[in-house]
């Protein structure tokens, strides 16, 4: 096997895996909210009004940073993604009560 076939196979390999990764993904986000719609939105990075805090993580994975606000009446917390400097942040996403209510992206 020459060079290039090597480096074909390689690449046919990863992409069937990737292609096996994202169908076990969107699988068991299925199982875990049984609603087509939230999973298509979640496979695709999608942040709206009223996700559950649950589901920002299956979006966008775990926070980089987090700030807390403690009220009487709430918790509001500002979650911080996508490093683009010191203490920047290009996605900042704001949950009150375990629900999105607020995000910007830069």
């Amino acid at each position: 096997m020459d060079f290039v076939s090597g480096l074909c196979c390689l690449l046919a390999a990863y992409v069937f895996f990737r292609l096996l990764m994202h169908t076990y993904r969107k699988q068991r986000l299925m199982k875990k909210y049984g609603d087509s719609e939230v999973v298509r939105r979640i496979m695709e990075k999608t942040i709206w009004e009223g996700m559950t805090s649950e589901q920002l993580a299956d979006c966008l994975g775990r926070p980089l940073d987090i700030d807390e606000r403690l009220t009487r009446k709430s918790m509001t917390k500002t979650l911080k993604y996508r490093r683009i400097g010191r203490g920047r942040y290009g996605t900042r996403v704001t949950v009150r009560d375990g629900r999105v209510i607020g995000w910007d992206v830069k």
